[in-house]
């Protein structure tokens, strides 16, 4: 197999993600030219393993650009165009399926125009958003922290009045944050420990049903489920 990032790339992607990135990429948006196109059409071949004797730059260039001489400068180039459209097509994803990235980013992109108010809008209706959950777990406080931290900070914020709100839900936030990732990992290396030590058929489940018993399994059901805010 090639050992080149490009290859990796797509020997991680599944057969239905091929398809979804082909027609991503016949998308003028994305600028993927002829040449890109080709080349990808040609890894899909070797899909999942890319671990043909066949399978060179050279071998690829000639598919691609005929009976020209090989250029391995332009092969770089071509592989490396590839490359960046399937990272942009995996992070595209990522933010399809994640709403906290999605109104981060877009929170960020505001923070740095100049329109306080929408900026503020799309911040506070995030937060909003976040009340209506029920779920009170590590990703909320983490999520709750960074967007308060963004209006407080904000050049336009008024830091000893009516943002102050903002600032003292920040701190809360990050302090709930930081302790049920002290907990979760300190109740994860308790689980550890008595997978490790326990023998038998009846290990996992003994050791969950034991494990219920310990306070820090108590205080990480509180923090996620008692709506604390």
């Amino acid at each position: 197999m090639l050992d080149y990032k490009l290859i990796k790339l797509m020997q991680v992607l599944t057969s239905k993600e091929l398809l979804e990135l082909e027609k991503q990429l016949a998308v003028p948006f994305y600028h993927a030219n002829e040449d890109v196109l080709k080349l990808f059409a040609k890894l899909c071949k070797y899909h999942p393993s890319f671990d043909h004797p066949k399978l060179s730059k050279a071998q690829l260039y000639a598919k691609v650009y005929g009976k020209a001489p090989y250029h391995d400068g332009k092969m770089r180039k071509l592989m490396t165009q590839l490359t960046q459209l399937i990272e942009q097509y995996l992070v595209s994803k990522e933010l399809d399926a994640s709403e906290d990235v999605k109104a981060k980013l877009l929170a960020r992109s505001l923070a740095g125009r100049q329109n306080y108010d929408l900026f503020l809008d799309v911040v506070d209706a995030r937060l909003k958003e976040l009340e209506k959950g029920v779920e009170r777990g590590r990703d909320y406080f983490r999520e709750g922290f960074e967007l308060s931290e963004m209006i407080y900070y904000h050049p336009s914020s008024g830091k000893l009045a009516k943002r102050a709100d903002y600032y003292d839900k920040a701190l809360n936030d990050l302090e709930r944050f930081f302790t049920l990732v002290l907990l979760q990992n300190e109740a994860n290396n308790v689980v550890r420990t008595r997978l490790v030590r326990e023998k038998g058929s009846r290990v996992y489940l003994d050791t969950a049903l034991e494990a219920v018993k310990i306070e820090v399994f108590h205080l990480i059901f509180l923090f996620n489920f008692s709506g604390t805010s």
